[in-house]
C-alpha cells in the first residue's frame, strides 16, 4: 500500500482510526494520506489483533479484515435513529386511542417504571386505557406539564427524554446495586 495514492492511504487510516476507538490495542492514526511509521505500526497492531501475518503492510487479506471491522465499528458508533410514532398526527392520544403508537408508549412507561418507585407501568395491550392515562399523568407531573393524562407533543418529548436517559443505563441489571429511585414533580 506504500506505493498507492494518498487517498487510499487516507482511507485505510480512517478505518484504523475508527477501529482504534473501541480497540485500545490499535494505535490511533492521523488520516493524512502518508504511509508513515505510525500508520505501519497501527497496521501491524491490527494484523496482530486479527491473527494475520504481522508485516505492517496492507495486503488484500488485511484490507478485507480492515474493511470488515471498520464497517462493524462504524455501525457501533453511528448515531442512533429516533422514532416518532406521533410524527403525522397533531391530535393527542387519549383514553380510547389504540394502535401501535400506544404499544410503544406502554413499553416506554414500563421501562421507566423499573427505575422509579412512584411509577407503576402499564399493561401492554395497545389500548390507551385508564392505567396508561394515569402513568402519563405522572410523567406530566414529574415534568411540570399540565396533568391531562393525554399524550400531546410536549408530553411525548418529556416521556422520550426520561426513557432515553434510562434506556442508556438499562444494562445495569447485571449489577447487584438497587438503582430504583423516586422522581418528583418540578415546582
Amino acid at each position: 500500500m506504500a506505493e498507492n495514492k494518498a487517498s487510499d492511504v487516507r482511507e485505510a487510516q480512517r478505518y484504523l482510526r475508527t477501529i482504534s476507538k473501541y480497540n485500545p490495542n490499535i494505535p490511533m492514526t492521523v488520516a493524512d494520506g502518508t504511509y508513515s511509521d505510525d500508520t505501519r505500526n497501527a497496521v501491524a497492531a491490527f494484523q496482530r489483533e486479527r491473527g494475520l501475518p504481522e508485516t505492517g503492510e496492507i495486503d488484500p487479506r488485511t484490507w478485507d479484515e480492515l474493511y470488515k471491522l471498520y464497517k462493524e465499528a462504524a455501525l457501533f458508533f453511528a448515531e442512533l435513529e429516533s422514532i416518532n410514532p406521533r410524527a403525522v398526527s397533531e391530535t393527542p392520544l387519549s383514553k380510547g386511542s389504540a394502535g401501535y403508537p400506544v404499544y410503544i408508549i406502554q413499553v416506554m412507561l414500563n421501562t421507566i417504571s423499573q427505575f422509579y418507585d412512584n411509577l407503576k407501568g402499564a399493561s401492554i395491550n395497545g389500548i390507551y386505557d385508564n392505567e396508561t392515562a394515569e402513568e402519563i399523568r405522572r410523567i406530566q407531573s414529574i415534568s411540570g406539564l399540565p396533568e391531562t393524562g393525554d399524550l400531546n407533543h410536549a408530553t411525548w418529548n418529556a416521556l422520550a427524554r426520561i426513557y432515553n436517559y434510562h434506556a442508556a443505563i438499562d444494562d445495569i441489571d447485571n449489577d447487584e446495586t438497587d438503582y430504583t429511585m423516586s422522581i418528583n414533580a418540578v415546582g
